[in-house]
């Protein structure tokens, strides 16, 4: 393994030009958006935000195993979305480590997060509003909120942020990828000054803390386009079974992914549409009379069980003939259960 790094900027375009792709052996995007404001504050304040793992796959292994893009929608997408074959380079990037942290990103500067609004009903579409990651301009970043965060970056829709009092001028933060290398400050802090649709009195504020809004827009702008913050280990090893050995290495060390986790990577590894399958049939039973609370350990196990293969819940207990066994008795394995 090699260690190398690249700006937020450059990892983002790659995301963009589907040279970087999540392995079928992660699980689906889980974190809430207060992480992702958080982690943003911690990318502000200069502090490390961990390590990555990066899978290079060339030639034609890559047509071997299953990849997904990375979007996000609380009811409709909380899945990741299988990526088509034809759309895989010569060379790809897969995620071994890191998903969660570089899918927050990707959002915040690319995509929109849709949850939920507060009491409102599952069944009604507009109860998920598209919104974007904003930073707060007027926020005195020498005071913590009670989040411990020092920078407040918000998930807004449009309509929200452009709601501005003396408190709160919300600047989009995926424009600073715009920017270039070496961005006119002034400009942009000009065309806020001379916007006609804001308000004299929050004018007044805007010149009050001018030393502020432009000290945090450089910030932000070194943070995601200049600094090369993404520190990533690069693995060009092409045997999935490998593969398989160094996420559960990697991963097992904390308590994030359970066991069943690791090893239901091994099953989606290696059948695509596995983890909509299964998916599918956990919802089925769990909602069988009062409702039961089955997951995708009992799933598993039953599969070991009902295929007659060794029942030792490890990584060589799924291995490929054995998921193909699965596979093709399928049907009959969602009937017994």
């Amino acid at each position: 393994m090699s260690y190398d790094s690249k700006s937020t900027k450059e990892i983002i375009k790659m995301i963009g030009e589907n040279k970087i792709y999540l392995p079928a052996i992660q699980r689906k995007f889980v974190w809430k958006p207060e992480q992702i404001e958080s982690l943003f504050d911690s990318i502000m304040r200069g502090y490390p935000i961990g390590t990555f793992l990066f899978w290079f796959i060339r030639g034609e292994k890559k047509n071997e195993y299953t990849f997904y893009k990375q979007d996000y929608h609380e009811r409709d997408r909380y899945l990741n979305e299988i990526a088509p074959k034809p759309e895989l380079k010569e060379e790809i990037i897969g995620v071994l480590d890191g998903q969660q942290r570089l899918s927050s990103m990707y959002i915040a500067l690319q995509g929109t997060y849709a949850y939920k609004k507060p009491y409102a009903r599952w069944d009604n579409d507009n109860a998920f509003p598209k919104r974007k990651l904003y930073l707060n301009l007027f926020k005195d970043s020498a005071e913590e909120d009670e989040e411990g965060n020092i920078h407040e970056f918000k998930f807004l829709t449009d309509t929200e942020a452009k709601r501005i009092d003396r408190k709160n001028l919300w600047s989009l933060i995926r424009e600073v990828l715009t920017w270039g290398d070496d961005p006119e400050i002034d400009e942009y802090y000009d065309n806020l000054l001379f916007n006609n649709e804001i308000e004299k009195n929050i004018k007044e504020v805007i010149e009050k803390k001018r030393k502020q809004i432009k000290k945090t827009l450089r910030i932000l702008h070194q943070r995601l386009v200049l600094e090369k913050i993404i520190n990533y280990y690069k693995i060009e090893e092409q045997e999935l079974d490998n593969i398989l050995d160094i996420f559960v290495r990697v991963n097992s060390g904390g308590t994030i992914l359970s066991k069943s986790d690791l090893l239901f990577s091994t099953i989606v590894a290696n059948w695509e549409k596995g983890k909509e399958e299964m998916e599918s049939l956990l919802q089925s039973i769990n909602k069988k009379g009062d409702g039961f609370w089955f997951n995708n350990d009992f799933i598993m196990r039953s599969c070991l069980v009902l295929t007659d293969c060794s029942v030792l819940f490890k990584v060589k207990s799924f291995k490929k003939e054995n998921i193909e066994k699965i596979k093709n008795k399928w049907e009959g394995i969602k009937s017994s259960i």
